[in-house]
């Protein structure tokens, strides 16, 4: 059985890896029940490539004529991540005979499809119109990898000693070295650890530091795992996607900073739970306004195991597994589709 991810990656307005990266969860586990997979995206070489290194093939999609090129590779089931697709496009996939699942973020949208999954914690993104078969909405269906399944963070230090920065895959913003600077140049941290993403590219992660400084800064990349970093770090900052949700399911307590529109509303409903911090808008005169008193505000040992609670609290980890179940099921109901075997 094939399943086609259409779906954008890397250096890209407003797309950046999460999208990516929560299809190669999905992904990951329908290869290993042994249906064949493989995705569709525009051509962008650090997103393409990290798709690739996972072992997918991708096809670099003719823009002009997604969904054509999508019947053509003969899919049973076409899974978009994608924000430019519309209603009647989709429409035409299912005459096709093709089963048609949208994973989505922002709502307020006419779909043509047979499953809709969104697992934004902003309830107000939750509302669809059109022809939509079945939803699975809220962050119980957020959908994380394996890593982050059911792991917590056990480690609480009494002091903000461990600073972990995450601005994403790309950081299309540049706003790493901003939130690096502003640590150091306050004395925050003693150890401060850069995930640097894998479309971030040669962009210096820092300016250099006067001597005297005490905080040691230190950068990694190709990172394995990035759960075991956030369980082992006393605070995050990082951006807020996909990874807000990632730092919720390991009970992280962390400082989100939003970088762009749509992760604004994710933050502050982030906020209102008690789960993270965070500045107020996708602005860099936000950013450097507000970063350090936030983080300064989570150096109360309470304050962050309240914050890790209600992180634990809103997400459990299983978001992919339920959406699985729902594509399995999804195909059980096509005529001729072999899932029913699992």
């Amino acid at each position: 059985m094939r399943i086609v991810f259409r779906v954008d990656a890397g250096q890209i307005h407003h797309v950046a890896m999460g999208h990516a990266v929560r299809c190669l969860a999905l992904a990951n586990d329908l290869r290993t029940r042994g249906y064949e997979v493989l995705f569709l995206m525009r051509e962008e070489r650090s997103g393409n490539a990290f798709v690739a290194h996972q072992g997918f093939d991708v096809v670099l999609t003719e823009s002009r004529d997604q969904i054509g090129q999508i019947a053509r590779l003969h899919p049973d089931v076409a899974v978009f991540d994608v924000m430019d697709i519309g209603d009647a496009a989709l429409g035409d996939l299912r005459a096709k005979g093709v089963k048609v699942v949208v994973i989505d973020d922002l709502g307020q949208k006419d779909l043509s499809a047979d499953l809709v999954v969104n697992g934004n914690v902003v309830a107000g993104n939750h509302h669809y119109t059109g022809d939509v078969g079945s939803s699975l909405l809220g962050p119980s269906f957020a959908i994380l990898g394996g890593d982050f399944d059911g792991k917590c963070n056990r480690r609480s230090s009494a002091t903000l000693d461990s600073i972990l920065v995450t601005m994403g895959g790309a950081d299309p913003r540049g706003f790493t070295p901003i939130v690096v600077n502003s640590l150091v140049e306050k004395g925050i941290g003693k150890d401060i650890l850069v995930v640097k993403g894998p479309a971030y590219g040669d962009r210096p992660i820092a300016k250099n530091m006067e001597t005297g400084i005490k905080t040691q800064v230190r950068v990694q990349e190709s990172v394995p795992d990035l759960s075991m970093l956030m369980v082992a770090a006393d605070l995050v900052v990082s951006a807020g996607g996909r990874t807000a949700y990632e730092l919720a399911a390991t009970g992280t307590p962390s400082v989100l900073v939003p970088t762009a529109p749509h992760e604004v509303e994710v933050a502050k409903a982030m906020v209102a739970k008690g789960v993270a911090m965070a500045v107020s808008d996708a602005d860099e005169g936000c950013l450097r306004r507000e970063l350090v008193a936030l983080v300064q505000s989570t150096s109360d040992l309470e304050t962050r195991r309240r914050m890790a609670d209600a992180g634990l609290r809103l997400i459990d980890g299983k978001g992919r597994s339920r959406v699985i179940d729902a594509l399995v099921n999804l195909g059980r109901n096509r005529e001729g589709f072999g899932w029913g075997n699992d």
